[in-house]
């Protein structure tokens, strides 16, 4: 049901909640900012999911953290359960 709701809609979001132990240095040189909430709203489109709303991070954020993600599950062989 749930699904069905998404595909009719064509929009997903994420929302991440960083812990207060989390170390904020590492953002920092990685590029993203010091911060302890993000919400990345997306649209489908034609060529794919965009990012539509964002609230406590930049585009440019955005586009590293998928950048980063999918070079590291390029990089990763999956385990296998």
């Amino acid at each position: 049901m749930v699904q069905r709701g998404i595909e009719a809609q064509k929009r997903g979001s994420v929302m991440v909640y960083l812990p207060d132990a989390f170390d904020a240095s590492a953002l920092r040189r990685t590029g993203l900012r010091d911060c302890e909430a993000f919400y990345i709203g997306f649209s489908q489109h034609e060529m794919g999911w965009v990012p539509a709303m964002l609230r406590g991070v930049s585009r440019g954020e955005a586009t590293h953290l998928e950048e980063s993600g999918r070079a590291s599950i390029d990089n990763e062989p999956l385990a296998r359960i």
